[in-house]
């Protein structure tokens, strides 16, 4: 009894904007990890992202690629209740619902992963925006994963939870919490660097048949269409769209900064895409009195930089496309995001090999207060205000 589900289609107001065609290196690393979790027959693997859709983008190509034998259920839209989605799990594969209680159905479930697990085959739940569904079904995906514990099931059985990394609320919430500890630490989907999200524009302008990057936008207007953007995929499409319309409907010929700027004052108008209106100073065209809060860096004894920090994200990584680059072996190339606001500093762990430390411990986020040294791999950062 195996089922693929087909990938539902992705409701926009904006056509010109469709569900990532392609698998960049942040997907791919994203699905390698999902693929890991899999082989391992691993119980529970969470995806963490700003972005939903790239969240089904990765999922889609994972399930795609299971072998024949694997049982897929995926639910990808929040439930009413858990009995609601109990009754589409159940659906999916292949059991008629109707008028079974809540118990009958996870009984149903239940004696489905033992004749799967009976015949070697695995099944795959996928819960996708975890932290919109009800409390219920995230209890009941909790007590599946316990009752399964006593036997043989668990070994054959892998549940995929997919949220977004902006509802921290919900991600603390009593049952939420267990899940994460059962899954360990999640496989987070990273925003673009400014490398990418230059390389992303320059194929929106391509597709669009307006010629190279160069031609169609400048140099800070891609700078600051990173930072409004916060480096979301979904985002940074939206606003490209828009200045392109721009630039059109005025006949300016190029996008500028102030473009960039005048589109993303209308989407936040319309409510379409919420865009962060705090553009991102040019620090070369700043006096480097008015920087006062920077991160100091050090690899060994030498200090290797003092980056200032304005509000946005800063990639951290050993490759030369991160924001922040720590040229070491010992730091990963997608090593952690830094979010700066205008009261806080958080640092989050994106998987690295060497790990983050703040002191002996070792962490997967943290909000960062002055003075606080991090380690990662041979080099120390600390947040510094002056």
């Amino acid at each position: 009894m195996s089922l693929q589900q087909p990938a539902q289609s992705v409701a926009s107001s904006v056509p010109a904007i469709p569900t990532p065609a392609l698998m960049t290196d942040r997907h791919l690393v994203a699905l390698s990890k999902l693929n890991a979790a899999y082989d391992r027959s691993q119980l529970v693997a969470m995806m963490i992202a700003d972005d939903n859709l790239e969240l089904s983008h990765v999922l889609t190509a994972f399930l795609n690629g299971l072998e024949e034998q694997a049982t897929c259920v995926r639910v990808r839209q929040p439930q009413a209740d858990s009995l609601a989605a109990m009754q589409e799990i159940n659906c999916a594969l292949g059991f008629d619902p109707k008028d079974l209680s809540l118990a009958d159905l996870q009984s149903v479930l239940t004696m489905f992963l033992e004749y799967q697990n009976t015949h070697r085959r695995k099944t795959v739940l996928c819960i996708e925006r975890a932290d919109e569904q009800c409390s219920w079904l995230l209890d009941c995906i909790v007590k599946l994963i316990r009752s399964t514990k006593s036997s043989k099931v668990q070994d054959g059985l892998v549940v995929v939870l997919s949220a977004s990394n902006s509802s921290n609320d919900a991600l603390r919430n009593t049952t939420f919490e267990s899940i994460r500890k059962m899954a360990g630490t999640p496989i987070r989907l990273a925003p673009f660097s400014l490398a990418e999200t230059t390389e992303f524009v320059r194929q929106k302008t391509g597709v669009a048949g307006l010629g190279d990057i160069q031609s169609v936008f400048e140099l800070e207007a891609v700078e600051r269409l990173h930072k409004i953007s916060g480096g979301i995929p979904r985002k940074a499409a939206r606003l490209c769209h828009e200045c392109l319309l721009l630039i059109e409907s005025e006949a300016t010929g190029r996008v500028s900064g102030r473009t960039v700027v005048k589109a993303a004052r209308i989407l936040r108008l319309e409510g379409d895409v919420d865009m962060v209106m705090e553009v991102v100073p040019n620090p070369s065209k700043r006096d480097s009195v008015d920087i006062i809060e920077r991160l100091v860096i050090r690899c060994g004894e030498n200090v290797l930089l003092e980056f200032p920090l304005y509000p946005g994200r800063y990639m951290i990584g050993r490759t030369k496309t991160a924001d922040i680059c720590l040229p070491s072996p010992s730091i990963s190339r997608r090593h952690a995001l830094a979010i700066k606001t205008n009261d806080a500093l958080q640092i989050l762990d994106l998987g690295s090999i060497n790990g983050t430390f703040a002191g002996e411990e070792r962490i997967e986020e943290i909000t960062l207060t002055p003075g606080v040294v991090l380690k990662m791999g041979d080099c120390e950062l600390e947040y510094a205000i002056s």
